[in-house]
């Protein structure tokens, strides 16, 4: 079964209308889902045979339909990528990746600021989007991508990081070919003293390679800063920190391009997450670990509403399995499939599924049983997304058809 809440003005929840809700509502699709995600008005889910379904927005074709349909609010398969199979989609604000079972990406949507990994001589007679789909220019085998606000990152089978986009912070950090390469120990670089970093290029049109001091084997992308985790298990990150989502004191670094390391002493880090100023940590025992903008409860913790830029531990009863997180609020799912919300309900669209239009200062269980039916199931599988304003969930019941 398939859920979706939140925001609807362009029918991004893909239940056949225009309203907001605020709490889980059942979407009609008959495909088993693979993956979901999420932009600021647009859905894309890839099912479990690689095609592509899609609603919302398409403004600049970044559900993958042509200049005559403005926006769609029911999920169909998207017309511009049929005869590809993806493995993962990943959305920004209005743009999308796509990346296929060989490895190869595919880009749809805006290329104001180069989302499209595209120079902007391919876009011809359009301004930002084309209403097509494009081929992302990296030769080697790409195995994980990630979409920010107006940029991506892209991780390749060798632990390579390709980035495009927007730089405004220094988020996509700084080029090998700026002579970057061979860093030894990146902390002494950037500590102590300096008040911010000027990035080396505002936008990146075409994709480039970024140092690390080691193999990457995730990476995530917010509003403005980038996380990076190590295949020794250490989280690097760069961009903007003026909540402390680096993990470094913002009254002394607003901003770096240069990776620093997070300091998580006898944590073991098996998957990372980040949110427009907020950043996160799942670790292999099943803890949560967040730091960063705390003002709408982003870090779920109910004792205060202030910015930290130390990690803490986000306290559940079961061990957490999954971390999804855009904007400002996250998603949780723990051992026994139960889900977590927490964080900015844009108050008047609902996106927690809380059935309120309140902020949660602390993780708040989202209720599917609502039914007698659904309330005798028993959950084998879920899927949860994320998204500016708009939240979605696949659960795959045992014994459902």
């Amino acid at each position: 079964m398939l859920f979706s809440f939140g925001s609807n003005q362009n029918g991004q929840l893909g239940n056949g209308n225009l309203e907001d809700s605020s709490l889980p509502q059942r979407v009609f699709f008959k495909e088993k889902v693979k993956s979901i995600s999420l932009g600021s008005n647009h859905t894309i889910l890839l099912s479990s045979t690689g095609s592509v379904w899609s609603c919302g927005l398409n403004d600049f074709g970044q559900i993958g339909f042509n200049e005559d349909v403005s926006q769609s609010l029911v999920l169909k398969e998207a017309e511009l990528v049929k005869g590809h199979s993806f493995l993962k989609a990943s959305c920004g604000w209005n743009h999308t990746l796509l990346m296929d079972s060989e490895g190869s990406l595919f880009s749809l949507g805006n290329n104001e600021f180069g989302q499209l990994g595209i120079n902007k001589s391919e876009l011809k007679n359009f301004s930002y989007g084309a209403f097509k789909l494009f081929r992302v220019d990296i030769t080697k085998k790409v195995t994980f991508i990630s979409s920010g606000y107006r940029s991506n990152v892209a991780l390749t089978e060798d632990g390579e990081v390709f980035v495009w986009g927007q730089n405004k912070h220094g988020e996509l950090g700084k080029l090998i070919d700026n002579e970057l390469e061979g860093i030894k120990d990146v902390n002494k670089k950037l500590w102590p003293g300096k008040k911010g970093m000027k990035n080396t290029a505002s936008v990146i049109y075409k994709p480039k390679i970024i140092a690390f001091p080691e193999p990457i084997i995730q990476v995530e992308i917010g509003q403005y800063h980038t996380l990076a985790l190590s295949q020794s298990g250490r989280v690097y990150m760069q961009g903007k920190n003026n909540k402390g989502q680096l993990s470094i004191n913002p009254l002394e670094v607003k901003s770096c391009e240069l990776p620093f390391e997070l300091k998580l002493k006898g944590i073991s880090v098996s998957s990372i997450t980040a949110g427009w100023s907020t950043s996160g940590a799942l670790s292999t025992e099943g803890k949560v670990y967040f730091w960063g903008r705390n003002d709408l409860g982003q870090l779920g913790t109910i004792r205060n509403t202030v910015d930290c830029w130390q990690p803490h531990e986000i306290p559940f009863k079961n061990n957490i399995i999954m971390v999804s997180t855009c904007s400002e609020y996250s998603l949780a799912l723990d051992s026994k499939l139960n889900i977590f919300a927490w964080g900015k309900g844009w108050n008047e669209h609902g996106n927690l599924g809380t059935g309120n239009l309140n902020n949660a200062l602390q993780p708040v269980r989202i209720c599917l049983n609502s039914s007698e039916e659904n309330s005798k199931k028993v959950i084998d599988r879920v899927v949860l997304c994320s998204g500016y304003g708009h939240t979605f969930l696949s659960v795959d019941y045992i014994n459902s058809e």
